[in-house]
């Protein structure tokens, strides 16, 4: 990296260092802690983060954005097979942020507004992917077949004729009901970290010497192959109800086709171009100080996973055990002695 490359404080090291725990590693534990919607829980934590480095830097567009880049070169060395949709979107949260931060607007504005639009983007990416892969037959399948499903149960509504729209739109709403609830628990975090980080210190050294290992969840990969296999399946099907059977075989060919294509685009084309650029950028981090400090933060931090799920656990709901397991996290990541900064 360029020698002007600033340099981060300790907060914001450490801060970054969750940020590329929270990006490479811990949904296990969400899935563990029976939390619900297990990725917008994760997107949500990430922006979480993303909103207390901005104010530890008094919102500096190149904190940020060095911050993002080490947080991209640590996901890529700790997990450098993650599908390019994932490096995506934390692209994308990290340039939010820069753009959100330096609106000249009142803080409380600034953040939900950058949660607001992290959250979107989150939400409608799943479509869009979706959209690119099928094509417009897919909606147009499922508004057809919810449609009759309808008709048979004589269920007249708007909402099943343009099923789709209000599938997207249920989508996006809870993305947005999600970014207010972590906005709201956002605004007085810090306040919430400086009142209650001895006692949680207090309890995670209590119970740090006999942590319970989690382990690791199965892959998804299968799954998500049989997931396509159906998709074209039921394409294929909405054919054959709907065209000739010349029709119908012309459209299903062209839709596998259409996939297929695709999935090799994303699978073998874009993915390693992808990781060429990484590399590069990862070469050029490795030479700073503070990619180095923020690797071995992220990597002291996973040890400390373990007990902070434990004791997470032990709270009565998803909300609670969620808040109680963020903000754990927070408080040892930026105030645990074993993250001290070199």
């Amino acid at each position: 990296m360029p020698s002007n490359s600033p340099i981060l404080s300790v907060q914001i090291i450490r801060l970054t260092a969750l940020w590329a725990l929270i990006e490479s590693g811990i949904g296990a534990y969400m899935h563990a802690l029976e939390i619900p919607f297990t990725g917008i829980v994760l997107g949500g934590s990430a922006i979480v983060i993303l909103s207390l480095i901005a104010w530890y830097c008094q919102n500096k567009a190149s904190i940020l954005l060095q911050s993002l880049l080490i947080v991209l070169s640590i996901k890529f060395l700790v997990s450098p097979h993650s599908p390019p949709p994932a490096y995506l979107a934390v692209a994308f949260q990290g340039l939010m942020a820069i753009v959100c931060f330096a609106l000249p607007l009142p803080r409380v504005v600034q953040i939900l507004v950058f949660f607001l639009l992290a959250m979107w983007e989150s939400a409608i990416q799943k479509f869009i992917v979706a959209t690119l892969l099928y094509g417009s037959s897919l909606w147009e399948a499922l508004d057809k077949m919810v449609a009759s499903i309808a008709k048979d149960l004589s269920i007249h509504s708007e909402l099943t004729t343009h099923f789709t729209w209000t599938l997207i739109g249920t989508y996006i709403l809870l993305y947005t009901l999600w970014a207010l609830v972590l906005w709201r628990w956002t605004l007085r975090l810090p306040e919430r970290i400086e009142r209650e980080k001895t006692q949680i210190l207090k309890r995670i050294s209590e119970n740090q010497s006999n942590p319970r290992p989690l382990k690791p969840g199965k892959r998804k990969g299968s799954l998500k192959w049989i997931g396509v296999v159906f998709i074209l399946a039921f394409l294929s099907f909405s054919f054959f109800l709907e065209y000739s059977k010349e029709q119908a075989l012309l459209k299903s060919t062209l839709s596998l086709a259409r996939t297929l294509s695709l999935l090799i685009v994303f699978l073998y084309v874009v993915p390693p171009l992808l990781r060429k650029l990484l590399s590069r950028l990862q070469n050029r981090m490795e030479s700073l100080p503070d990619f180095q400090a923020a690797l071995g933060h992220q990597a002291e931090l996973r040890t400390l996973v373990p007990v902070t799920w434990q004791l997470a656990k032990a709270e009565r709901n998803w909300w609670r055990r969620y808040a109680h397991f963020m903000l754990s996290l927070l408080v040892l990541a930026l105030y645990h002695e074993s993250t001290d900064t070199v």
